[in-house]
Formats: C-alpha cells, sequence, structure tokens
C-alpha cells in the first residue's frame, strides 16, 4: 500500500488523526476503518451508523476529519450541509455516486474531498492524509465531468 512508501516528514503531518467512518454498512465501515489503521496516518477511527453520531462526534472534538456515504443514510444529500459546516471537523465524501451534480453539491456545501469507493487503498490514504493537511481532494476519474459540468454551466450563463 502507498502508506509504506510516504517519507517520514509526510507520515508525521497527519499522524495523530482522528476519522469518524459513517456508512449504513457495517462491513465497509471495518474495511475503511482497518485500511486507515494500517496506513499508520490515523490515530483512531471511530466508525458510525448515522450523520447524527458523526455530528455529535464533531462537536465534541472526537473527530477531525468525517469520512461518510452520506447517499446511502436516511436524508441523503441533505446529510452534507450540516456537517460541511461545521468547523470542528473536515467533510470527506465517500460513495459511488458519481455524477457531477452530486459532486459539485457537495463540494459547495462543505466537503473538502469527494472519492469514490472504488479507489484503491493507497488512494483512500493519501485523500485523508490532503484533507488533514489543509487540502482539497477529488477523485481524478471525477475531474473531467466536474469541468464539463461547470463549463456548461458558464457557457449558459454568458448566453443568458
Amino acid at each position: 500500500m502507498d502508506g509504506e512508501n510516504r517519507t517520514g516528514s509526510e507520515r508525521q503531518a497527519v499522524k495523530g488523526l482522528r476519522v469518524g467512518v459513517v456508512d449504513n454498512l457495517p462491513i465497509v465501515r471495518a474495511g475503511v476503518s482497518y485500511i486507515l489503521s494500517v496506513s499508520g496516518v490515523v490515530q483512531k477511527s471511530i466508525e458510525c451508523a448515522t450523520a447524527a453520531d458523526a455530528l455529535r462526534l464533531a462537536q465534541d472534538g472526537s473527530i477531525d476529519i468525517i469520512l461518510i456515504d452520506p447517499f446511502t443514510l436516511p436524508g441523503g444529500a441533505q446529510n452534507i450541509p450540516p456537517l460541511g459546516r461545521f468547523p470542528g471537523a473536515q467533510l470527506m465524501i465517500i460513495s459511488t455516486v458519481s455524477d457531477a451534480n452530486s459532486v459539485g453539491f457537495a463540494l459547495r456545501n462543505g466537503a473538502r474531498a469527494y472519492i469514490l469507493k472504488t479507489v484503491s487503498p493507497g488512494e483512500l490514504v493519501r485523500a485523508v492524509g490532503e484533507v488533514a493537511r489543509g487540502h482539497s481532494y477529488v477523485t481524478p476519474s471525477l475531474t473531467a465531468q466536474l469541468f464539463a459540468n461547470i463549463q456548461s454551466v458558464s457557457g449558459q450563463e454568458a448566453v443568458a
């Protein structure tokens, strides 16, 4: 996994990170938590089954990053704005939903990253590390869709 190829300073930059993993499926939560724990960059991974549980963890300072698939939970995309506006934890989306409108909605409402559940373990760790360092991250396969969507909207605004 890419975690072994990281330099000591890269590991140090995100060491001690606390991540809330939120998904409706226990096997997904456990798998993501395991990948993050063996990466060496996450001190603690807390699994949650609801967005409300994640928000409580963020409010009490228990987590630094919320890694959530909001589309599988009750409320769907409407889970994003309250979590994205909370200053205590950075919001990351991990989902199978890949349409540009959903990705754009998440990013406009506070998500710092959007990755697909098809990413490699190394890319998952890389994305978490980027967010922990204050950067944003979008799965590379989504960027072409995002640009096309933005260009389409910009073209419509110029005509209007």
